[in-house]
């Protein structure tokens, strides 16, 4: 081919020429694709380095050969030092180096005065052609809040065990020393001041009072108060009074209105405050037929009321129920809720301590409790719940 060029053979000159431009070709297609794999590595690089979780590559031996900027600085803080791979990273090394399968392992990493962190290491060999293990992958995630989380799951769950055994004793011991506590009460304002039992009775009356206190603290400690709908609870209260209510010639009439609104209160204490509500003994004005009507909805609480119970501003979700049978004097709205006012309607048989009972459970409940009397129409009690988000029902 030389001497054909250096004779001067054109055509051998051509294909010279071509051949070389073939090559020169071949070149940029590598230098382009060199070029591109260059720029795809250096964009998983960086989606490697955004990472939260640690990418360490590391040979048999610990030496590091990648890690991405988790890794750097999570090793760094725990005052390890490049390139070699520092406990606890070693010891998972070390067992996947030996079992030559992947492994996992949980360990607590010491950042000093930044605390602790949980990591959840996961190593997995690289193999060579001829299937030995000759590098190893890992990757650690930082798993320290979904510990706590189940520690917190964990937690809730053994009071929640305590907390049936607490409920069952001290539902039954808070209500005994409430009554002991009522009837120590009363005898207290039957005996004249000067009487000298009065001072031993008042003891009484406070130690029992202390002693129900402990109880619902007990019971406030044990259990979480539980979350149901204003339309769940109220069709939960209303199943044993029914009955009771239509023997007394009274009619029920529940109108529809808020099903969705969620709230947080103590279930056999709303039961207390509805059938309290309910268990009311008087005539219906001009012969009329006794209804009580039961309405819900959402909405703001009245200015005064927001006051007097020291609630947040919002919408709370609120129960009515309106007696067309039951009027109480104007004077007596304002003390309606103070223990044993007269006028109430109270049923026969009750100790004159219901409705401030109700008062007092609504307050607890961070909620209110309202009444209005109109002698033409009747009256109308009003509870007001603070509300708690739908997932709270999950």
């Amino acid at each position: 081919a030389a001497r054909r060029l250096a004779a001067g053979d054109t055509t051998a000159r051509v294909g010279e020429v071509g051949r070389v431009a073939e090559f020169a070709e071949l070149g940029a297609t590598v230098d382009a694709m060199i070029d591109a794999l260059l720029a795809r590595q250096a964009q998983y690089s960086a989606l490697a380095d955004r990472s939260p979780d640690a990418i360490v590559r590391a040979t048999v031996r610990g030496a590091v050969l990648y890690e991405n900027e988790t890794a750097r600085r999570l090793r760094h803080r725990a005052g390890g030092a490049a390139p070699i791979l520092g406990a606890p990273w070693s010891a998972l090394v070390d067992a996947v180096a030996a079992t030559g399968e992947a492994t996992a392992l949980e360990v607590t990493l010491d950042l000093g005065e930044a605390g602790s962190r949980v990591l959840d290491l996961r190593g997995v060999p690289e193999r060579d052609a001829d299937g030995r293990c000759t590098s190893i992958l890992i990757v650690g995630r930082d798993v320290t809040a979904q510990r706590k989380a189940d520690e917190e799951v964990a937690q809730a769950q053994r009071l929640e065990s305590v907390g049936r055994v607490a409920d069952a004793l001290s539902g039954k011991v808070t209500r005994m020393l409430d009554g002991a506590e009522m009837h120590a009460q009363v005898l207290a304002l039957l005996i004249e001041p000067t009487h000298p039992a009065h001072e031993e009775v008042e003891a009484l009356r406070r130690t029992l009072h202390d002693g129900a206190a402990f109880a619902r603290d007990l019971r406030a400690t044990g259990t979480a108060q539980p979350v149901a709908t204003i339309d769940t609870l109220l069709h939960d209260a209303l199943l044993d009074v029914r009955a009771a209510l239509v023997q007394r010639g009274i009619d029920l009439a529940l109108e529809a209105g808020d099903t969705t609104s969620v709230v947080r209160i103590d279930r056999a204490q709303f039961e207390h405050v509805v059938r309290s509500l309910l268990a009311q003994d008087s005539e219906p004005p001009g012969g009329r037929a006794r209804v009580i009507t039961v309405r819900s909805g959402r909405g703001q609480v009245p200015a005064d009321l927001r006051r007097g119970f020291e609630l947040h501003d919002g919408e709370y979700a609120w129960l009515s129920l309106h007696d067309a049978g039951r009027t109480i004097p104007a004077a007596l709205v304002p003390r309606l809720f103070e223990p044993f006012v007269a006028g109430g309607g109270a049923a026969r048989g009750s100790s004159g301590l219901g409705l401030a009972s109700c008062h007092g459970i609504m307050r607890r409940h961070g909620g209110a409790i309202a009444a209005s009397s109109d002698p033409a129409t009747g009256t109308t009690f009003t509870l007001w719940f603070p509300t708690v988000g739908a997932a709270a029902l999950a």
